[in-house]
């Protein structure tokens, strides 16, 4: 009843701010500064990736790029821009799970082949493969060379590394033939350059698995390839130059490794004499040749050269430095014969990878705050996109939310006066049963006071003797009759000892009541035994005979029936204090009441004094 006014005051109050929410939204929307598109940004994504995902945020925002766009950018930017694979598969997946992807055949490739190469630099090699042979049919349907050749290319790496060198051999085969083909057609450097590449890589795996001959075999058509690259019109500066310096280290490489060292050191002075050698990514090409020839002095050199890059250029506190950068000072040391300043780099690299170790769970952390950070602004999109049908829906959906409203305040009221009406009648029966327990209880003290005076008076009367004994048996008729005395009088015995019971119930039932025996914390069915004189075998027989329960709930029913009368004598105590007269604890004093009442201790207390007031 008292509840109805605050459950409409708060009704009126959700509709009045949902009412102002929607007129505040009215004004909300970001000013349209520039339009961006997919390919300006993209083009700042290597040299400035946070500008590149502010731009992409508020392309978003504008709406000027779909989901998918999206999220295929900011895959792009975090993997080129800021070389976080994690961050980059988890966008090109978001990217690749929307519909509008599939709108553009040689778009959703690309998006493919990236996401294919993402789980190959994981080490996720099971589903870098699934995403080529999807890729590839794909490419095939859309006929689109290019893209079938660079999964082609991904999938034999992966092979690779599960050590099916065959069957990867077959699949370079087949990137390369396509790459071959394409690069003769067009005329741009950019097809070229692939199959120059492909050839690379291939090379370097046959290579690396031990594969001599077969990589021997194919680097002439790598030289073939950078030659048809260099007779392109339109090759960017020194992509030519990089791609022969690669050649000939793999081609002294090779050498070496068949124990030619006369062709290796020719290759390795004409890898010398590019213009590539003298920039620092060179030395890579060139370190493994002077280990391999024992030239450790002049492979320090050139990996002091290579450390003053990393200082100037790169972050110098990261696994790449660790592994490509002091490794190979370890290894130098190490093959000096230079203990100390072997040992001095060890324990750089130990430090660092400390260090390292210890920001990499930092940006674990990071991580999944960036993620929440994104997610919020995504949210946030998504709540500006929909406050145009939401000011539309709003003034409908209040007057629905008021009309339940005050359907839900009806029901509530008659649901309340209708468990008011229930609680009362149940309070009122309760009162009624315990009047008519307590004139059950005075009764029964009557007649066991007269039972007791009859009993007292019947102890002076003289005995009725039986003869029965002294009866003659003359014949069979007689003896039949002998039997069915004998039977009669067994049943009024059986009778007699079941009479017997119940007023033995009786009296028990009235002494733990008179003395409020219920009460007593150490009351035990022993302790009844002794005093009362009942056989042990009859004990929970006449319980559940004549009080139709259990002795443990004979004894609760007797405190819940004082408990009510202790509500009714001293209505200012607490639910705590009755509990603690009546000997229980306060959980199982509610459970019980309610269990045998119907209805909570407080309940019965709330309205009684109700009835009381009412009466009164």
């Amino acid at each position: 009843m008292n509840n109805k006014p605050r459950l409409l005051l708060y009704s009126l109050t959700i509709i009045l701010l949902a009412s102002l929410c929607a007129c505040g939204n009215s004004g909300n929307g970001s000013p349209v500064e520039k339009t961006f598109d997919s390919d300006s940004i993209n083009s700042i994504s290597l040299k400035d990736p946070e500008r590149a995902l502010l731009l992409l945020d508020s392309a978003k925002l504008t709406r000027q790029i779909d989901d998918f766009e999206f999220n295929r950018l900011r895959s792009l930017i975090y993997f080129n821009g800021m070389d976080d694979a994690n961050k980059a598969l988890k966008y090109a997946l978001d990217a690749y799970s929307l519909s509008s992807g599939c709108d553009n055949a040689t778009t959703l490739l690309h998006l493919m082949d990236n996401i294919a190469h993402l789980y190959h630099i994981q080490g996720d090699y099971s589903r870098s493969i699934e995403f080529c042979t999807v890729g590839i049919k794909t490419a095939q349907d859309s006929v689109i060379p290019a893209s079938e050749a660079n999964l082609n290319l991904c999938l034999a790496q992966n092979l690779i590394m599960l050590h099916r060198k065959e069957e990867a051999l077959s699949y370079f085969v087949k990137a390369i033939d396509i790459l071959d083909a394409e690069s003769r057609e067009d005329n741009t450097y950019s097809a070229s350059d692939d199959y120059a590449y492909a050839l690379a890589v291939t090379t370097g795996a046959l290579m690396n698995e031990g594969m001599t001959d077969e990589a021997s075999h194919l680097l002439p058509h790598y030289e073939e390839a950078i030659d048809r690259l260099e007779s392109k019109g339109d090759v960017p500066a020194g992509l030519a130059d990089m791609r022969r310096a690669s050649c000939y280290a793999m081609g002294a490489q090779l050498a070496r490794l068949r124990g030619d060292a006369d062709t290796a050191s020719k290759l390795f002075s004409k890898l010398l004499s590019t213009k590539f050698a003298a920039t620092p990514d060179a030395c890579q090409l060139i370190i493994p040749h002077l280990f391999a020839s024992g030239q450790y002095l002049e492979a320090l050199k050139y990996l002091e050269k290579e450390k003053r890059s990393w200082q100037a250029n790169t972050d110098t506190v990261s696994w790449g430095y660790v592994e490509l950068q002091l490794k190979n000072e370890l290894a130098a040391y190490q093959g000096l014969g230079d203990l100390r300043s072997a040992n001095r780099v060890l324990n750089t690299i130990v430090t660092l990878s400390d260090t390292l170790r210890m920001r990499d769970n930092d940006m674990k952390a990071l991580e999944l705050a960036e993620i929440y950070r994104t997610n919020e602004q995504e949210m946030e999109i998504q709540k500006q996109s929909a406050s145009l049908r939401i000011r539309n829906m709003i003034i409908i959906s209040a007057a629905i939310f008021l009309i339940l409203a005050l359907i839900s305040i009806i029901r509530m009221h008659y649901y309340n006066r209708a468990i008011n009406n229930k609680n009362k009648t149940l309070v009122k029966t309760i009162d009624e049963l315990m009047v008519f327990k307590e004139r059950q209880f005075h009764n029964e003290e009557e007649i066991m006071r007269l039972r007791n005076l009859i009993t007292k008076q019947g102890c002076g009367s003289p005995a009725v003797e039986n003869d029965t004994d002294d009866s003659p048996h003359q014949d069979g008729k007689e003896t039949t009759a002998g039997k069915e005395v004998s039977s009669t009088q067994q049943t009024d015995t059986d009778t007699t000892l079941t009479e017997r019971d119940r007023l033995l119930y009786e009296r028990m039932h009235h002494e733990v009541l008179a003395r409020r025996l219920f009460l007593k914390p150490d009351l035990s069915r022993k302790s009844l035994l002794s005093e009362f004189h009942i056989p042990t075998n009859k004990f929970a027989a006449i319980f559940r005979q004549y009080a139709g329960c259990s002795f443990p709930q004979y004894i609760n029913n007797c405190r819940l029936d004082y408990a009510v009368r202790l509500m009714h004598e001293n209505p200012q105590w607490n639910m705590e204090a009755i509990a603690g007269e009546v000997g229980m604890s306060t959980s199982s004093f509610y459970s019980q009441f309610k269990k045998k009442f119907g209805m909570s201790p407080t309940d019965f207390k709330s309205n009684a004094a109700s009835i009381s007031s009412s009466d009164v």
